[in-house]
């Protein structure tokens, strides 16, 4: 397809060993649970650890026993800049978790989404909270110091996964509820078993307020998982993840999934929170999920993620080599797919991340068993199946 060169994991690969950059948790335990980068090519993570970890000389610990959020820095050519914890009370029975980053073009500054309950520093700022409840936290991208921390929630859990900021400073984030989420006057009560709830905010040197609430209802005894969330610089959201049931999106916008083992979904919010579209990725029989999704050059969107078996989307059909395979595919600003690639093997296979060039080319990561292909490349993971420790450069005919 156009956009997609045949070598599409294949040509990022080569890269990725020239230098391998990670925390050392030999005194503790971390989960990177999400990455974003600047226009100069410094790398910002995000997400869980436990005990001590290092990242470089730069060392974060926390005595909670359900661990707490952290934020690193990398600059562009792999060496650690700052590490920053929030550190909750172990006497307060709760925790930080941080899933969602961007970076603020205007600033430089760095938003971080996540959730907290208890009792959690955001350097000396205080929040407490019983519930699990969204967070929203600035902070400054040369030092990793905490500009202001906000949280907003309700009654029952609320967990916020990622983040997006508009080029008038706006920033949409995206989570569960599987309560009442009430905030800034809006509000909304999942009847399902957990709901996405997308949450705008506008912000100032000294803090953020939520200006709208917007929930994506799914029917009673459903459900939908958000997954990833694209902001535009005029201010709309796509939102990507997956659902069983029904979701009622607003607007008279609802999509059904074909089975009951989950489809994948997409929708599409106007700067007012209003529903344009929403529709799925699917099939009868098995676990579809879209976990990725950008923006192109031309104002579409590629979505990636995984699926099993025959998978449509709208009159595009793919079929995958042997058990799980991860897909990309593009879909257009009016919610039309366009097409759809399969990239996966005979054995079960992660979808990652995608990501789009200035040239309008896409890139794809993930994980695979043994031999995958795609277009005339064939990628392996050892000579031998029994020998995951070595690895082999692509072969293209």
């Amino acid at each position: 397809q156009p956009g997609i060169p045949d070598c599409l994991l294949s040509r990022g690969l080569g890269d990725v060993y020239k230098r391998q950059t990670m925390p050392d948790a030999t005194a503790g335990l971390v989960f990177l649970e999400a990455m974003t980068s600047d226009m100069v090519g410094n790398i910002y993570v995000a997400g869980l650890v436990w005990g001590t970890v290092s990242f470089g000389g730069y060392n974060v610990a926390t005595a909670n026993g359900g661990g707490d959020g952290f934020v690193a820095k990398l600059d562009p050519q792999g060496n650690w800049m700052w590490a920053n914890i929030f550190s909750t009370d172990p006497n307060s029975n709760g925790s930080s978790w941080m899933r969602g980053l961007d970076v603020d073009s205007g600033t430089g500054n760095v938003i971080v989404s996540g959730s907290q309950s208890g009792s959690t520093m955001f350097d000396n700022i205080l929040l407490n909270n019983t519930d699990t409840e969204y967070v929203l936290a600035n902070l400054d991208g040369f030092n990793g110091a905490v500009n202001w921390a906000e949280s907003a929630g309700g009654i029952g859990t609320d967990i916020a996964y990622d983040v997006g900021i508009d080029m008038n400073g706006n920033i949409w984030q995206v989570g569960v509820t599987a309560g009442t989420f009430s905030a800034g006057g809006k509000s909304h009560q999942a009847v399902s078993q957990q709901d996405t709830v997308l949450v705008k905010w506008s912000t100032s040197a000294t803090g953020a307020q939520v200006t709208n609430v917007k929930g994506l209802a799914s029917n009673s005894g459903a459900l939908s998982i958000p997954d990833d969330l694209a902001v535009t610089d005029s201010g709309e959201a796509v939102v990507v993840g997956a659902f069983i049931g029904t979701i009622n999106a607003g607007n008279q916008k609802t999509v059904t999934a074909q089975g009951t083992n989950g489809d994948g979904f997409v929708a599409k919010i106007d700067a007012n929170t209003n529903t344009e579209w929403i529709t799925s990725v699917g099939s009868s029989a098995n676990l579809d999920w879209a976990s990725s999704v950008r923006e192109n050059n031309d104002g579409d969107w590629v979505i990636g993620g995984f699926y099993g078996g025959t998978s449509s989307f709208g009159n595009n059909y793919i079929t995958s080599a042997g058990g799980r395979d991860g897909f990309v595919a593009q879909i257009s600003d009016a919610g039309s797919w366009d097409w759809v690639e399969s990239i996966g093997g005979q054995y079960d296979d992660l979808f990652g991340d995608v990501a789009v060039n200035m040239t309008n080319n896409y890139s794809a990561t993930g994980s695979f068993q043994d031999v995958i292909t795609k277009g005339t490349c064939l990628l392996y993971t050892s000579p031998s199946p029994r020998d995951k420790r070595q690895s082999r450069m692509p072969s293209c005919g």
